[in-house]
């Protein structure tokens, strides 16, 4: 299991309308400060897991929990790899200025993930056909236009995150790999090890799914993140960064338009050596 420190940078994701490159917002520190070395995206030394107590290995995309506190969804957060085995999303990131109001830049984005190593990353600008790809056999991972690399050997590893605060974020051993802020959505354990506060403040529905509104501040009165968390998997499908101005202005918007569970997908998805495709992908088992 990869262990990083606990503040972690973002990679940043191409422009789509121009050739200047912004800086998603630290997902473990929305608000700014001081951000401490990280390790590289790929290392030969896997560091062990923390020892937790046990956890739920239940899987059900399909029921929906009740939470009587923010702390009960957290917890729920912190396990929500265990309730699917593969997913597909289509998503988008909008980056705003600080307190502005309308996006100065969007990227589109469609992974499909086949845990415990298996991912295809398209992205590109949200009209227009994808412009960058990232793909894991299982063994291997390969940028567009890159050589092939070996997965580090911690990436199959059991993933048990710690239940409590601490000083050090366990992330999923996966998400480190996919670049994409919507990784911190899709395997979410590392935002729920955050101390601050976590507030319930409704459900709705987004996406098709039943989802629970969260709040989290590091100080209380002060929300920088607002969550749409799936009321039956745990998985964010709509995430609102503030950073320091609170609910003034967002930094960051994440969303999930549509994500689907446990499919089968063709091998020919996490083909090593597949092209770029011209087109991004009309259904999540099929790519032009």
């Amino acid at each position: 299991m990869k262990k990083l420190p606990l503040f972690i940078v973002f990679m940043t994701l191409l422009a789509c309308t121009s050739t200047t490159r912004i800086a998603p917002p630290d997902p473990l520190n929305p608000g700014g400060g001081k951000l401490e070395p990280t390790q590289p995206l790929h290392t030969s030394t896997p560091v062990p897991n923390p020892t937790v107590p046990p956890t739920d290995t239940s899987r059900n995309a399909g029921t929906t929990q009740d939470f009587p506190d923010g702390e009960a969804l957290r917890q729920f957060i912190l396990t929500s790899h265990q309730r699917w085995d593969s997913l597909w999303v289509e998503g988008q990131v909008d980056y705003y200025n600080p307190g502005g109001r309308t996006p100065i830049q969007s990227t589109r984005v469609q992974i499909w993930v086949e845990q415990p190593a298996r991912f295809r990353l398209l992205s590109g600008p949200t009209s227009g056909a994808p412009d960058d790809q990232w793909i894991s056999d299982g063994a291997s991972i390969r940028q567009r236009g890159e050589a092939a690399s070996p997965l580090p050997p911690y990436i199959r590893e059991p993933f048990n995150p710690p239940t409590g605060f601490s000083d050090t974020i366990y992330t999923h051993p996966l998400s480190g790999s996919i670049v994409s802020p919507i990784r911190d959505m899709i395997f979410p354990a590392g935002l729920a090890q955050r101390e601050g506060v976590y507030e319930i403040i409704g459900r709705e529905t987004f996406a098709a799914r039943e989802t629970v509104l969260l709040d989290w501040s590091y100080t209380p009165g002060a929300v920088a993140d607002r969550f749409w968390v799936d009321a039956a998997t745990g998985v964010i499908l709509r995430w609102q960064n503030f950073g320091k101005g609170g609910l003034q202005g967002l930094n960051t918007e994440m969303s999930i338009a549509q994500i689907e569970y446990d499919l089968q997908f063709p091998e020919s998805i996490f083909s090593i050596n597949a092209l770029l495709p011209e087109n991004f992908a009309i259904a999540p088992t099929h790519l032009p």
